[in-house]
């Protein structure tokens, strides 16, 4: 059986909700959080993305911030 999986890519500020979605994953650190993008944001110059891999109903099944 195939599985879609779809990705949503934000320039976010919902930083509460990222965190959260951070949070609940086994996989998640610091390096992947709100305030480290907005950290090399402002140090660094950077413009990080959040991006959320969706299964076919809308669930968040990876998260990255790159």
């Amino acid at each position: 059986m195939t599985q879609i999986i779809t990705l949503q890519a934000d320039i976010t500020d919902d930083g509460t909700r990222w965190n959260e979605l951070v949070k609940l994953s086994k996989h998640g650190t610091y390096y992947q959080t709100y305030q480290y993008a907005q950290y090399v944001n402002k140090a660094l110059g950077w413009k990080p993305m959040f991006y959320e891999f969706k299964d076919d109903l809308g669930n968040v099944v990876g998260i990255a911030l790159i």
